[in-house]
């Protein structure tokens, strides 16, 4: 068997004949089609699959012959060779004579790999006519790098097959074996590193070059002389602008490291390669690039818009797969482009009949949530897959799907069936996190299906003081006790039966301040402004300050009383009051900005999102008129005319008072 340090040639990582970069719809019916595309990008002639592929890799040594004279019966006697055994009588037989007929016993070995066990292949590679073979062909002056280099692919790839398993390191090994493969394979390596120096590498094959990297690239592989690597990466660098094929870019990006994307000037070479064929790629080249990228946290924004849009105008559908990939890669990179979202939903669509895991359906819940989808087809074509497969859902699975539907706001008739599953099955864990159970009660009761069990289940005081026994940063703080207090509302207002108890909200302490950069974040700005043009027609001491009201679990930003007798604004305080309705005849102003919707859609009305649309609920059950303005409905209106602020001032007032007005 081998010796140890061939043992260890174990230079090829498990992605470098395992990666296979998923296609679009139409290629699937030919299951050689993906790594086929990966290896001939390696090099023209280095990696086999098929009997097939190695008559075309044999056709295409033949035409590229540049003085070697291949000896046409000597390609014919090779093409018959079947498997390893017979390969090495050949080689007894019929020795190469050249590089180029070395190149091709190697070509075939790889190909014969495939099927064949380790251990024929080991006692192929230690055999001293083969490897004074390799030695008298890949160790003269003569031969060209770029052979040179086609052979190492073969070999890497070759040893790639081999094990490290215990019984090959702790057998024996001859000592009359002579040339040993370990001492040639030191000595070809020099070789090719000695032809570096030497040699024209401007006109090496970029493919080849490539193919060569990723075997280098290899950290298992240690005894290869780091400068070599150095030097050879200088070599990869020069040859980048020179790649014409989408797979060997796409090859190139599957196989670098993190340092190769801290290096700015690299990275940025390949990815203006990338930009600049990403037109012509396929399908599934562009969506493993956008996720690769994602996944070593590039977000250079030109290439993703790039990619964004080769993969909205493709022709061809994006598979589940596909799908699955994108949407990881999408959320990870945090960059949502609307016409790729556009598109995606439109694909997600037409390949929704071929769902079959829960696990993809989370997949997608979880993109749609975080893209904050309207399509409200989208979501539908996923919930009537989730309501005819929940039976074989894990509670988790359940869980996460449903609360995905309520903090976006998806119309509860359409969920009801999937909820009320859920209801059946939620019941708290031994030791589950309180925090975990305070979102799935939540986005019950969001989508109007709480019961009296899970009402009390967290309003009990033993649960809540449970749950903030934790420290939080503010603002989750904040938001956890929102969900609380809606929670406290819902019970209040939507169950007539419930008799157990509510959380003392008044003991929670809720800053307005805080609150309103909970609210609004960086939209601040644009709130203050609306507020001003709120306060300017009406008298100050009329108009309540923005801020959270646990009882209702909303924040309101004025709470406002228009006097139909006298047509004027006045104390909110003159309202009679109404223990069951506490803000009967009064008016609750709610602005929202663009982050409070569903993203802009083309085809459906953007919508609240559930912790909002849950806020107005309880408002309205609590008596409130609620008058909505948007930040967008304001943006309008300003520009009706050039006087922005009047326009601003007079709408604000005109709505408000048609609202009160109104029965």
């Amino acid at each position: 068997m081998l010796s140890r340090s061939v043992q260890n040639l174990k230079i090829v990582s498990k992605q470098c004949l395992r990666s296979f970069i998923p296609l679009s719809s139409k290629h699937s019916s030919n299951p050689y089609h993906v790594s086929l595309n990966i290896y001939r990008s390696l090099s023209s002639s280095a990696n086999l699959l098929t009997s097939d592929d190695f008559s075309d890799v044999i056709n295409n040594l033949v035409k590229k012959d540049d003085g070697n004279n291949l000896n046409h019966t000597y390609v014919q006697k090779l093409k018959s060779v079947e498997n390893v055994d017979v390969l090495e009588q050949f080689c007894v037989e019929c020795r190469p004579s050249n590089p180029q007929e070395a190149l091709m016993i190697l070509q075939r070995l790889l190909n014969l790999s495939y099927p064949t066990k380790e251990d024929q292949i080991a006692e192929f590679l230690k055999s001293e006519s083969y490897v004074s073979s390799l030695s008298a062909q890949f160790l003269n002056d003569e031969v060209d790098i770029s052979c040179l280099m086609d052979a190492a692919i073969c070999i890497f790839n070759i040893l790639k097959k081999l094990p490290s398993g215990k019984k090959l390191m702790d057998e024996d090994v001859p000592l009359n074996i002579a040339p040993n493969f370990d001492m040639f394979f030191a000595a070809f390596m020099e070789r090719i590193k000695q032809k570096m120096t030497t040699s024209d590498v401007e006109k090496l094959n970029p493919d080849s070059v490539i193919a060569f990297f990723r075997c280098l690239e290899s950290k298992s592989y240690s005894e290869i002389d780091p400068t070599f690597v150095t030097e050879y990466k200088k070599v990869l660098k020069r040859k980048i602008p020179d790649i014409t094929s989408s797979c060997t870019v796409t090859t190139l990006l599957m196989n670098l490291s993190k340092e190769h994307y801290d290096d700015e000037g690299f990275i940025m070479l390949v990815l203006n390669k990338v930009e600049e064929l990403s037109h012509n790629m396929l399908l599934g080249e562009l969506v493993h690039i956008f996720a690769t990228l994602a996944e070593n946290k590039c977000r250079k924004i030109p290439i993703l818009q790039a990619l964004s849009e080769a993969i909205r105008s493709h022709t061809d559908v994006l598979t589940l797969s596909q799908l699955e990939r994108l949407a990881n890669g999408i959320v990870k990179n945090s960059y949502y482009n609307p016409r790729l979202i556009e598109r995606y939903c439109a694909d997600l669509i037409n390949s929704a009949d071929t769902l079959s895991r829960w696990s993809q359906v989370s997949t997608f819940l979880n993109f749609l949530t975080r893209a904050r989808v309207t399509n409200e087809k989208v979501w539908q074509v996923l919930i009537s897959w989730m309501n005819k497969s929940f039976r074989d859902a894990s509670l988790t699975d359940l869980r996460f799907c449903v609360g995905s539907l309520a903090l976006m706001n998806v119309d509860q008739k359409h969920c009801f069936s999937l909820t009320r599953s859920l209801v059946s099955r939620l019941g708290p864990a031994l030791n589950e996190d309180p925090l975990k159970w305070l979102n799935s009660v939540w986005a019950v009761a969001c989508l109007k299906s709480l019961t009296l069990k899970l009402a009390e289940s967290v309003l009990n005081e033993v649960f809540y003081k449970e749950l903030f026994s934790k420290e939080y940063k503010k603002e989750q703080a904040l938001f956890i006790a929102q969900k609380l207090c809606q929670i406290n509302a819902s019970a209040k207002y939507e169950l007539a039966k419930y008799d157990g108890p509510f959380a003392k909200v008044d003991e929670f302490t809720f800053e307005p301040l805080d609150c309103q950069t909970l609210k609004y974040g960086t939209r601040v700005p644009k709130f203050e402004e609306f507020l001003m043009a709120l306060n300017t027609p009406i008298p100050a001491s009329f108009v309540t300050s923005p801020r959270f009201y646990p009882e209702y679990g909303a924040f309101i930003d004025s709470l406002l009383y228009y006097n139909r007798k006298t047509s004027k604004f006045d104390f909110i305080s003159s309202v009679r009051k109404d223990d069951k309705h506490p803000l009967k005849g009064l008016i609750a102003v709610q602005y929202f900005s663009k982050k409070h919707f569903t993203a802009v859609d083309n085809t459906d009305e953007i919508r609240l999102l559930g912790v909002y649309q849950m806020g107005i609920r309880h408002l309205k059950a609590a008596g409130a008129k609620v008058v909505i303005f948007t930040e967008h409905e304001i943006e309008k209106i300003e520009n009706v005319s050039n006087n922005r602020t009047f326009n601003r001032i007079v709408h604000i007032k005109d709505k408000i008072i048609e609202a009160a007005q109104s029965d």
